[in-house]
């Protein structure tokens, strides 16, 4: 309703959970990704939205090398384990920067290219799963080298 109805023709942001805005199947177990539909797999809103939207939709995933992540609700922090070895994170994090992001949707008029081969990445989370293209899940990565848990913000007065 909001993308159709409250602002029509304007761009919409929908920040979520890797897990809800990737374009491809979460497995049944919680932990799998899948590129294609399965019986046994979940259909997130990720999915529902490039079927509708097309090219009209780009989809950022974010992941990191090591850190730890939290909620600002004062639970403590868990720790994110340093990422193996050949996976994107790992290759990333070789480049020295805080930071880094990958625009994906550049690679898929390039069948060729190296990265739309199987490739190892953190998605959804923190797991790691080898996918045949890495372009379909996001239009693009944004990776942090050291995640920060979240804080809480103090309250303005």
């Amino acid at each position: 309703w909001l993308i159709e109805e409250g602002y029509p023709g304007r761009k919409v942001i929908v920040w979520a959970h890797n897990a809800h805005v990737m374009n491809a199947y979460y497995g049944s177990d919680w932990s799998s990704v899948h590129l294609e539909p399965r019986d046994d797999a979940m259909k997130p809103s990720g999915v529902f939205l490039a079927d509708w939207l097309g090219d009209d939709l780009y989809t950022i995933g974010m992941t990191a090398f090591a850190g730890e992540d939290g909620w600002a609700n004062g639970a403590p922090a868990s720790p994110i384990a340093v990422a193996a070895s050949g996976t994107i994170e790992a290759r990333l994090h070789a480049l020295g920067q805080p930071f880094a992001f990958l625009d994906l949707r550049a690679l898929r008029g390039q069948p060729s290219h190296p990265l739309r081969g199987p490739q190892s990445m953190r998605v959804p989370k923190y797991e790691v799963e080898t996918l045949a293209d890495i372009s379909r899940p996001y239009d693009g990565i944004f990776f942090i080298d050291r995640m920060e848990g979240a804080i809480r913000l103090p309250q303005s007065a």
